[in-house]
C-alpha cells in the first residue's frame, strides 16, 4: 500500500495513466465512427494528449522521480501508439487487424506501463511480464520493418507537419523494450531467460505457421500440376484442384491471400486508390499471413480460378459475386419481417424490409457503394416482389427478362450511377439482390417478397426463415410480425413473441439469421385461386412408387461417405453390378479392386458424377452422399462435361438415391431441373426399396406440379369463379412449371424462351429466365425496353388476392346466404 501511495503521489505517472485511460476509451468508443478527413475525427484528441504528455515531464521537473523516468517514456510511447492507430483510420497504412493482433497490442501496452510494479509482483508474474516483453519485442520489430519503405518520406514530412513521427513509434518501441528489460532484469539470469523464452516462443509460432502455410501451398500446386499433366477429365482444372484440397482453414487463407489478406496499403496511402475487396469482407493485415506468404512459394493457380475454388469448397459464393462498386463499408442496420401464413394451404408469404447504411471514411474514394445481398430461401420458395425507396417514396419493381434486367442495371450502375435495384435467381435456392447507390453517411431501404411452401414433417408444419449474406448485420435490430390466417391450434412459438390477438405474434430483437416456427398440421383444405380463365387448386400429394428392376448400381463416392454407410450400401446391392467413376471412366467394382478404387475417391472433397455415362437408365440406380459445397451448374458453363450432360439429360429420368436429406448444390440443381426421380434416406430405406423392387416416380404434367416439401400438388384447369385462396398458388405453380419446362436446356445456356418469360411475367415470379428490377424513372424503363405486363398479378403483397375465410367468417357467409334466400323467396311469394 505504501508503494501504491508513493506511485500516485507521482503526479506525472498519475496524469499519464489518466491520459492513457482517456485515449484508449475514446479509441474504443469511436471504432465504428467515420473519420472526417485527413485531420478530422478524434485523431487530433489522441495526438493532443500524446504531445501534452511529451512536454508535461519537462514542465513538472519538481515532481519528477528519477527512478520513474523510464516509465514516463513508456506512457509516452503508449499514447503515441494509440494516436498512430487513430491516424491509421484516416491514412490507412495498415488494413484491419485480426482480433489476436489487437489483443496482443493491448497486452503489450499494459505490460509496458505496468513494469513500474515489477519489484512488488510475485515471482510468477515477473516471469510472465518479461515473457510478454519478449513477445512484444518481436511484434514491434515486425511493425518497424513493415513501415521501413516510408521512413525516408516520413523524415521529410517530419520537418513539415510532424505527424509522420507516428511512423517511427514501433521502431522506438523496439529499442525501448530492450532498455526496459535491461532496467528491470538487471543481471538476474532467470529474468533474462524468461525474456528470451518469449522471443523463442514467438519465433517458433511463426516458423510453425510458415511451415503449415508452405505445406498448403505445395498441396495446391501439386494438385494443379497433376491436373495439367493428366488432363483426361472434361472438368476444368480448378474443379480438380478443389476436389483434392483439404478444406482446412489454412488452405482457405492461402487461397484468400491477396484477396482478403494484404501486405501493405501503400497505394491507398499515397493515392487514395480503392483496393479490391473479397465480397463484404474488409481487407485484413495479418502479420503471420504476411510473413508466411513472403517466406513461402506462391500458389500457381490463377486468381480467378482461386476464387472459383473458394466458391465451390469454402462457403465463399457470396463473396465471389461480380461487383461493380465496393460494399466494404456497408452495414445492415435494420431488418423487418412481416409474415403471413396459410396453414391449411401449406404456404406462407414473407416481406423483408432491409435498411443498409454507408459507414465509409469521408476521404476515401469513392463514397458511393453498392449493396449486394444473397438470400437463402427455403426449398421451393420464389421471389414475388421487390421495392426500393427513392426520395422517400416506395417504387415497386417490374418483372422482365433476366437479360434486359442485367443490361439495364449494369449500364446504369457502371456508367450513369443512378438509382436501380435488381433481384436475380441463383442456383441452390438462393437469389441475389443489388441496391445502388448507398452514399457516404446515407442509407437505403428495400423490400423483397418471398412466396414459400411450408415444410411438412410428422404431423407438423414448419416455416423456415429466409436468411441472407451481405453487409454486416451483427448490430442490426429485427422486428418480426407473424399473422396466421387461420388461428393455429398449437403454435410452438418463443415466449419472446407478444400476442395482441389469437392470430398475430410480434417480437423485437437483435437480428437472427436462422430461425423457424412450428405448428400443427390440421390437414389440407380444398381452396382455389382463379385468374385469366384458369383455376389453380391445391390437393394433397402422396409419394408414388412404381415397380423397377435394378441391375446396375452406380456409387457416387467422395469424402462425405462414411465407412459404415458404404458397407451398408454394398451389402444392400449384393447381386447387382456395381460401378464407380474413377475420374476418367466407369469401373466395375469387385472385391479385388475395391480398396484401390474407393480409397482415392474418399479423399476427394466432392464429386461431380457424369450422369451422361449411364446408358440403361430403366434398370440403373445412382447412390450418392455429398457435402454442403460443390460447383454450381453455372460454374461449369462452356465445358465439354456440361454439354455432354445436357445432351443426355433429355431422355428418361435417372433414379437417384441420396444418403441423407441435404444433397450437394450440383445434385440439388439437377433435381430442380427435373433430371431425377429423387429419393433420400438412410441405407435401411434403400435396402427395403431394393427388396420390394420399387422406386419413386413423380409424374408431373403440363397442368400439374408437385411441391414436395409441402406435401402438395397444384393443379391448373380451365375455370372461373371466386377465389378462396391467395394468388400465391398461381405463383408457385408458374415457378415450378417454368423449372420443369426449362429442364436440361437450362444446363448449358440461359434460355430466355419468350413463352416462359411471358409465364413468369403473368405470375410475377423471379426464375432463371426472369428478374425483378426497380429503375429511377419511366424514361429508364423505356430506354431499356422494359414494359410491365398488363395482364399479370403484379408484385405480391400482404393483402394478396383471394383469402381463406375463418370459421366465424364462414358462419356469417352462410347466415347471409340463408337470409338472402329467405327474403328472396318471401319477395317471390308476394
Amino acid at each position: 500500500m505504501t508503494f501504491l501511495r508513493s506511485l500516485f503521489r507521482d503526479k506525472i505517472l498519475a496524469t499519464g495513466w489518466c491520459f492513457i485511460a482517456a485515449s484508449f476509451t475514446l479509441f474504443c468508443l469511436t471504432i465504428n465512427a467515420s473519420p472526417d478527413g485527413f485531420m478530422g475525427g478524434t485523431f487530433l484528441l489522441h495526438y493532443l494528449m500524446a504531445v501534452l504528455f511529451l512536454i508535461i515531464p519537462r514542465l513538472m521537473r519538481d515532481s519528477r522521480e528519477d527512478s520513474h523516468r523510464i516509465h514516463y517514456h513508456a506512457i509516452k510511447l503508449v499514447l503515441f501508439l494509440i494516436s498512430a492507430y487513430a491516424l491509421n483510420r484516416n491514412m490507412s497504412l495498415f488494413a484491419n487487424s485480426p482480433t489476436w493482433l489487437c489483443a496482443l497490442l493491448v497486452a503489450a501496452c499494459v505490460n509496458c506501463i505496468s513494469t513500474v510494479f515489477f519489484t512488488k509482483l510475485p515471482p510468477v508474474l515477473r516471469y510472465v511480464q518479461l515473457f510478454l516483453h519478449g513477445v512484444s519485442l518481436i511484434l514491434f520489430i515486425y511493425l518497424a520493418v513493415y513501415l521501413l519503405p516510408i521512413y525516408a518520406v516520413s523524415v521529410i514530412a517530419l520537418l513539415a507537419i510532424g505527424l509522420s513521427a507516428h511512423t517511427f513509434v514501433p521502431l522506438i518501441f523496439s529499442i525501448y523494450t530492450v532498455r526496459l528489460v535491461n532496467f528491470t532484469a538487471g543481471k538476474e539470469r532467470k529474468w533474462w531467460i524468461s525474456f528470451f523464452a518469449g522471443i523463442a516462443t514467438t519465433l517458433v509460432i511463426i516458423i510453425c505457421y510458415t511451415v503449415a502455410w508452405n505445406s498448403s501451398v505445395r498441396q495446391l500446386n501439386r494438385a494443379y500440376y497433376a491436373a495439367i499433366i493428366s488432363h483426361d477429365s472434361q472438368l476444368p482444372l480448378w474443379v480438380q484442384v478443389a476436389q483434392h484440397s483439404d478444406n482446412s482453414s489454412m488452405t482457405e487463407r492461402v487461397l484468400k491471400n491477396d484477396l482478403l489478406f494484404t501486405g501493405s496499403e501503400w497505394d491507398d496511402f499515397f493515392w487514395n486508390v480503392p483496393t479490391r475487396n473479397f465480397g463484404d469482407e474488409k481487407r485484413m493485415h495479418d502479420p503471420l499471413v504476411l510473413i508466411a506468404s513472403t517466406l513461402s512459394g506462391k500458389v500457381q493457380l490463377p486468381q480467378e480460378d482461386r476464387i472459383k475454388v473458394l466458391e465451390s469448397g469454402y462457403k465463399a459464393r457470396h463473396q465471389a459475386l461480380r461487383r461493380l462498386w465496393t460494399g466494404a463499408d456497408l452495414s445492415t442496420t435494420h431488418v423487418s419481417t412481416e409474415l403471413k401464413v396459410w396453414p391449411e394451404l401449406h404456404l406462407a408469404y414473407t416481406e423483408k424490409f432491409i435498411t443498409v447504411a454507408n459507414n465509409s471514411s469521408a476521404h476515401h474514394w469513392p463514397r458511393t457503394e453498392e449493396a449486394i445481398y444473397t438470400f437463402h430461401l427455403p426449398e421451393g420458395a420464389v421471389i414475388t416482389a421487390l421495392s426500393l425507396w427513392i426520395d422517400g417514396q416506395e417504387e415497386k419493381g417490374i418483372l422482365t427478362s433476366k437479360g434486359k434486367a442485367e443490361k439495364a442495371y449494369g449500364t446504369i450502375v457502371g456508367y450513369e450511377r443512378r438509382d436501380p435495384s435488381v433481384v436475380h435467381w441463383q442456383e441452390g435456392n438462393t437469389v441475389t439482390v443489388r441496391v445502388f447507390p448507398v452514399t457516404y453517411g446515407g442509407s437505403r431501404t428495400f423490400k423483397i417478397g418471398i412466396t414459400a411452401p411450408l415444410r411438412q414433417a410428422e404431423g407438423q408444419l414448419a416455416y423456415d426463415n429466409s436468411w441472407f449474406e451481405g453487409p454486416d448485420a451483427a448490430d442490426a435490430e429485427e422486428t418480426v410480425k407473424v399473422e396466421m390466417v387461420t388461428a393455429p391450434r398449437s403454435f410452438l412459438h418463443s415466449t419472446a413473441y407478444r400476442t395482441p390477438d389469437a392470430r398475430t405474434f410480434t417480437t423485437t430483437r437483435r437480428y437472427q439469421p436462422v430461425w423457424s416456427l412450428d405448428f400443427s398440421d390440421l390437414g389440407l383444405q380444398p381452396h382455389s385461386f382463379f385468374f385469366d380463365g384458369a383455376r389453380y387448386s391445391i390437393v394433397p400429394y402422396q409419394k408414388q412408387r412404381v415397380p423397377v428392376a435394378i441391375t446396375d448400381v452406380y456409387l457416387d463416392i467422395n469424402r462425405a461417405w462414411k465407412a459404415s454407410d458404404l458397407e451398408a450400401v454394398l451389402d444392400a446391392v449384393k447381386g447387382r453390378r456395381v460401378w464407380i467413376f474413377n475420374g476418367t471412366e466407369l469401373k466395375r467394382l469387385t472385391d479385388d479392386n475395391r480398396e484401390s478404387l474407393v480409397a482415392p475417391l474418399r479423399e476427394q472433397q466432392f464429386s461431380i458424377f457424369p450422369f451422361q455415362l449411364i446408358t440403361d437408365r430403366a434398370h440403373s440406380l445412382v447412390i450418392s452422399q455429398s457435402g454442403a459445397y460443390t460447383p454450381n451448374i453455372a460454374d461449369l458453363q462452356g465445358t465439354h462435361f456440361l454439354k455432354d450432360l445436357s445432351s443426355a439429360a433429355g431422355s428418361d429420368r435417372i433414379r437417384l438415391f441420396h444418403i441423407g436429406s441435404d444433397p450437394s448444390p450440383y445434385l440439388r440443381s439437377l433435381n430442380e431441373f427435373r433430371l431425377f426421380d429423387f429419393e433420400w434416406g438412410r441405407p435401411d430405406l434403400l435396402r427395403n426399396l431394393l427388396a420390394k423392387g420399387e422406386f419413386v416416380h413423380d409424374e408431373e404434367a403440363e397442368s400439374l406440379v408437385i411441391v414436395h416439401t409441402a406435401g402438395v400438388s397444384i393443379v391448373k384447369t380451365p375455370g372461373t369463379g371466386e377465389s378462396t385462396a391467395p394468388d400465391h398458388l398461381m405463383r408457385l405453380f408458374a415457378y415450378n412449371h417454368i423449372m420443369k419446362k426449362l429442364g436440361s436446356t437450362a444446363l448449358t445456356h440461359d434460355r430466355e424462351d419468350s413463352t416462359l418469360v411471358d409465364e413468369a411475367q403473368k405470375a410475377y415470379v423471379v426464375s432463371p429466365v426472369s428478374s425483378l428490377i426497380v429503375l429511377e424513372s419511366q424514361k429508364d424503363y423505356d430506354d431499356y425496353g422494359i414494359k410491365d405486363a398488363s395482364n399479370s398479378l403484379k408484385n405480391a403483397s400482404q393483402s394478396s388476392k383471394g383469402a381463406v375465410p375463418e370459421p366465424g367468417e364462414w358462419a356469417i357467409i352462410i347466415l347471409s346466404v340463408i337470409a338472402f334466400g329467405y327474403f328472396l323467396i318471401k319477395w317471390r311469394l308476394q
